[in-house]
């Protein structure tokens, strides 16, 4: 779960997740509810639901804090106000179609942390192939 939320509330997502920005503007502190996030594919199957295995991995994360009453949870720091996750990507060719995320985080994480790995699954339709 820690993983995932930070992704969530992290630069590069939270700038492009209208649905989550628009939740964090519903307070003035950027409180987005547990019962919110608990409405994500992701981390609903991740957690199988479970809003305290959710707030578990908000509290180990430096960079989440979870509000006294345990319902919201919000990114420690602001959004910094200039996007630079540009300078910071990496682009992989030539992976083979066996490599998975997981593998990808272990190799390039010996790196810096990785905030995201995406590997495009490009297919070929039959009247496309010469």
């Amino acid at each position: 779960a820690q993983k995932l939320l930070e992704f969530y509330f992290g630069d590069s997502n939270l700038r492009a997740d209208r649905f989550l920005q628009r939740e964090r503007k519903k307070s003035p502190q950027g409180w987005v509810a547990f019962d919110i996030l608990k409405t994500f594919k992701k981390l609903s199957a991740a957690t199988d639901g479970d809003v305290e295995l959710m707030i578990e991995g908000a509290r180990a994360s430096s960079d989440l804090a979870v509000s006294e009453d345990g319902e919201s949870v919000r990114r420690v720091k602001e959004l910094p106000v200039v996007d630079d996750s540009a300078t910071r990507t990496v682009y992989v060719e030539g992976i083979g179609e066996a490599a998975q995320v997981e593998d990808l985080e272990k190799v390039m994480g010996e790196y810096g942390k990785i905030c995201y790995v995406s590997i495009p699954r490009i297919t070929v339709s039959e009247s496309h192939v010469s």
